[in-house]
């Protein structure tokens, strides 16, 4: 991936928190989508291959909070940020869902496994203002 096009770009960013015990369901998305990553292997390989352009299909909605019988898109958190890992570029927005989502612990091995990278510490909120929508 060429870092020097990712930070140019500004960037938006979904949160949804999973939870083992959280009462929302959802529509699979995060399950789907952790069957379809490739592996280690795999995954090393299409990371060096430059000519990769592979994509997964996913459908954005299938991995938010289902409360109520609804999918709630309407009440989240909104603030200015930047990523959480390298390259830590400050041009984010971020989008958190106020609803936590439930996640099986089967739904998030394949990720786990994938998932090799250093978070950036908690960074202070300073001036940065937090909107909600509800």
């Amino acid at each position: 991936m060429d870092l020097k096009y990712l930070k140019q770009l500004p960037k938006v960013v979904i949160g949804i928190i999973y939870g083992l015990q959280s009462p929302n369901p959802t529509k699979g998305g995060l399950e789907a989508f952790g069957k379809s990553l490739p592996n280690k292997v795999e995954l090393r390989r299409l990371m060096l291959d430059e000519s990769n352009t592979q994509t997964r299909p996913i459908t954005p909605g299938h991995f938010f909070p289902i409360v109520n019988g609804k999918t709630d898109f309407k009440n989240w958190f909104h603030h200015q940020g930047s990523l959480t890992s390298f390259p830590y570029t400050e041009d984010v927005s971020w989008f958190v869902m106020k609803s936590e989502a439930a996640v099986k612990p089967d739904e998030i091995k394949d990720l786990q496994e994938l998932t090799e990278q250093d978070a950036r510490e908690l960074q202070p909120l300073d001036r940065r203002i937090v909107v909600q929508s509800f």
